[in-house]
């Protein structure tokens, strides 16, 4: 679930698109330097990596399963430029935020999911090489959170 709504927000963020939006040269189309896992080899820079690494279901005694549910997202900008790999990190970290001016951001309903917080774990950086035999030496800069929300089934 998270996946999806990182992507779209991502997508539809005009800072974060300013730096990873391109147009594709064999199609001419625009694309969005958005990937999860990993990017395909050859896709340019800047772009952005995200996987839901673990995912925690609340359950209680004698209940159950209580419909809280955590995933642990892990999210990376790469750039051949330091600079620009922070400047996206803090694009990206921003379109996550809630804004009340603009209604961006996770919060509250997404299909049948009620989403209740968003908490930043770790923010690193590092001198990366993607796996790629073709490719020189990236900027990383990594983000680790956490979000939370609640399931609600028969919510549309």
């Amino acid at each position: 679930m998270v996946g999806q709504v990182i992507y779209a927000l991502l997508s539809k963020s005009i800072p974060v698109l300013s730096l990873v939006g391109y147009q594709d040269p064999e199609t001419r189309a625009q694309r969005i330097g958005v990937y999860p896992r990993k990017a395909a080899q050859g896709k340019p820079f800047p772009r952005v990596t995200y996987l839901v690494i673990s995912t925690e279901e609340l359950r209680t005694l004698g209940k159950g399963r209580t419909g809280h549910v955590g995933e642990l997202v892990q999210l990376e900008c790469w750039d051949p430029s330091d600079k620009k790999a922070r400047d996206l990190a803090q694009r990206v970290l921003n379109a996550l935020d809630p804004h009340e001016d603009d209604g961006g951001g996770i919060r509250g309903r997404v299909g049948p999911y009620f989403v209740q917080s968003i908490a930043v774990q770790n923010r690193d950086a590092e001198w990366d090489t993607p796996p790629y035999g073709d490719e020189q030496g990236v900027a990383r800069e990594g983000l680790e959170f956490m979000v939370w929300y609640e399931e609600r089934p028969g919510s549309p």
